[in-house]
């Protein structure tokens, strides 16, 4: 989850020659909308989204979602959860009628079985199969799902035994909820490896106990594909195919440009390159093969998350958001949500700006995320106030 370094911003730029970038500058209203109320909805005033608010100052300070590839929203959007101060809360949702329904409830009704306190809320994650349940590991190394609705535990598995580790973290899931990986963890958090575990054999497929330079790993929707981002060896990444046991690793500026903010689909991966400015699409089957998707030229002045949770895997949604390099009013796509179509033709589908500025903080990014069927974005910002909010965005 790291944003570009300055070191490779300056090397890159020099690359670059300061070359043109992507004509277009933003569409940038001078005054934002006022705020609602939590439950408020108003309209974007650039493109004419319809916008929902849905925390305020009587939420408290920090309400955010999780991150661009860990979903906000139930695989039907009845049910959504967001963290106010680090505690995670369902909120009920009418995605016809765009409000909520009700006040919000603890994501938790209880502990889990045997436990003393919830599981992290971060990477809890939605089942890709049960609109009413959310996937969850505890403390230490069991492995949960859990009914919002029932507030029923079950045990889907406990990795005592199998791993040296002490927790588990990081979790992502396929969209069968079959597959599943984590990064390793040491008693002092630090991360010590990787694992990838196939529920209905009961199998580890992968294992490594090496924790030099890891960042994090991600499952593909299919669960064959594991993407290791983990700085060593002379490369940035790695493509674990757990079907055939083969791994192949990329190097992070030139040839590959390996991933940086990315998220997976269905054998591919798609997202931000850290040399050249450019967002990339490749299949995980062949990941030394690339195809440029959008080209920022030389307007390093936003970071970028993605999120390609969506069913619909034509385009992907990113979220754009200062980094604190060569302000402009005009820089291309600030501070925005939009959706670029992923056939190479540098379209762009603008959604709203969320008006955060993360140039003090990272956790005001808003680290969108989008809905599986690709209608409804949620986002944190610290719009106009000084608390993070939750919005959600209708698309189209």
């Amino acid at each position: 989850m790291k944003g570009v370094q300055m070191v490779r911003l300056i090397v890159a730029l020099a690359l670059l020659g300061l070359a043109a970038g992507v004509a277009s500058a933003a569409t940038w209203p001078p005054n934002p909308p006022t705020l609602p109320a939590k439950g408020g909805t108003f309209t974007d005033p650039s493109w004419g989204t319809l916008m929902m608010r849905v925390t305020d100052a009587s939420d408290g300070k920090d309400n955010t979602v999780s991150y661009s590839y860990w979903p906000t929203f139930a695989k039907d959007n009845l049910h959504f959860f967001i963290a106010s101060a680090g505690v995670p809360y369902l909120y009920h949702f009418d995605p016809a009628g765009f409000r909520l329904v009700g006040g919000k409830t603890p994501l938790f009704a209880s502990y889990p079985p045997g436990e003393t306190r919830n599981p992290g809320w971060q990477d809890t994650i939605w089942s890709g199969v049960n609109a009413n349940e959310v996937l969850c590991h505890g403390r230490y190394l069991k492995l949960y799902s859990y009914n919002v609705e029932t507030g029923a535990w079950t045990t889907l598995h406990d990795f005592a035994g199998q791993t040296t580790a002490y927790s588990l973290w990081q979790m992502s899931r396929s969209l069968d909820d079959d597959v599943f990986a984590f990064t390793l963890t040491a008693s002092n958090g630090s991360k010590i490896g990787f694992l990838a575990w196939k529920r209905s054999t009961n199998q580890i497929l992968l294992q490594v106990m090496d924790g030099a330079g890891l960042d994090e790993v991600q499952l593909d929707k299919t669960g064959r594909y594991l993407l290791v981002k983990k700085a060593s060896g002379g490369y940035e990444s790695y493509v674990y195919d757990l079907q055939l046991g083969t791994n192949t690793g990329l190097t992070d500026g030139a040839p590959d440009y390996g991933p940086g903010h990315s998220d997976n689909g269905t054998g591919t991966c798609f997202g931000s390159e850290n040399w050249l400015n450019r967002e990339l699409l490749r299949s995980l089957a062949t990941p030394h093969q690339f195809t440029v998707i959008l080209d920022y030229g030389d307007d390093w002045s936003q970071d970028r998350h993605t999120s390609f949770l969506a069913n619909d895997e034509s385009m992907a949604l990113l979220s754009s958001y200062d980094s604190g390099h060569f302000q402009s009013p005009d820089n291309y796509l600030r501070q925005e949500v939009y959706q670029v179509v992923l056939n190479g033709s540098q379209t762009v589908h603008h959604i709203c700006h969320h008006y955060s500025s993360a140039r003090v903080n990272y956790w005001d990014s808003p680290r969108a995320n989008i809905s599986r069927n690709g209608q409804f974005v949620a986002f944190t910002s610290n719009w106009g106030t000084k608390q993070r909010d939750v919005f959600i965005a209708k698309v189209f």
